[in-house]
């Protein structure tokens, strides 16, 4: 898992469905990279298919998790999930 994605599910468990504050801090986040980690950052955030205004919901993440999960993981995916909402 990468370190973006990692700080990101992070800030989803502190802060549960708050998307201002999520977004917020995703954006500081990248604003604090270096030049060479900017492109897979941005890879990574098309990645959780942004809604049209460019911001991510708990609902994209979780349809990303679910269709990138093992078998293994879909019910820890949803335990996660079932959780923070």
């Amino acid at each position: 898992m990468s370190l973006a994605f990692s700080i990101l599910e992070k800030l989803i468990e502190l802060l549960g469905s708050k998307n201002s504050l999520i977004e917020l801090g995703f954006k500081l986040h990248m604003m604090h990279q270096t030049g060479h980690r900017l492109p897979m950052l941005k890879e990574e955030f098309t990645l959780l298919e942004p809604n049209k205004n460019e911001t991510i919901s708990l609902e994209n993440i979780k349809a990303t998790s679910m269709k990138n999960a093992t078998n293994a993981m879909e019910s820890h995916i949803l335990d996660f999930f079932g959780s923070i909402s």
